[in-house]
């Protein structure tokens, strides 16, 4: 701001209305100032306190697709910091969680109907097998469905650390 321009609003403010005595701090001023490492904590608190839950936790809430929710959360939880300990700790704390994906997939393999069991039974290429051959046949689609499933997680995963 040119100074003669700020003389010129002082005295037209101190014509017009009461002014204090006290001058605004110039961006000069602020500048200068600066807050204590303690001051600069809270500040973070506070800002997460106030803008985590409207901008990120509303975001996440709005997922219902429990996949796309992992991804989003992880890809979130990576920005956390330069390193991979922020995505650690996160997969820490989903310890119970863990366990109920778990089971939910075992349980979703073993339904009666829209299953993994559904599927192999309607399957064409298990009619006319016997038991070991059914079997053997089984833990090869078993084996099919883990290969695919590492090579898309590791793209997935890639992806989310690019």
């Amino acid at each position: 701001m040119d100074p003669r321009a700020y003389k010129i609003a002082m005295l037209h403010m101190s014509q017009n209305e009461d002014v204090s005595e006290e001058t605004p701090e110039t961006e000069n001023e602020k500048k200068d100032k600066k807050i204590t490492l303690t001051e600069k904590k809270k500040v973070i608190e506070d800002s997460l306190d106030s803008y985590y839950s409207p901008v990120i936790n509303a975001y996440l809430r709005q997922i219902d697709d429990v996949g796309q929710l992992m991804v989003a959360a992880q890809h979130i939880v990576s920005q956390f910091g330069e390193t991979d300990i922020p995505v650690a700790e996160f997969q820490k704390r989903l310890g119970n969680i863990r366990v109920k994906i778990l089971n939910a997939v075992g349980d979703t393999s073993q339904d009666e109907k829209y299953s993994l069991k559904q599927t192999l039974l309607n399957d064409p290429q298990t009619n006319g097998l016997d038991a070991d051959q059914l079997d053997s046949y089984i833990r090869s689609y078993l084996g099919k469905i883990k290969r695919e499933t590492l090579a898309k997680s590791k793209k997935i995963e890639g992806l989310l650390h690019s």
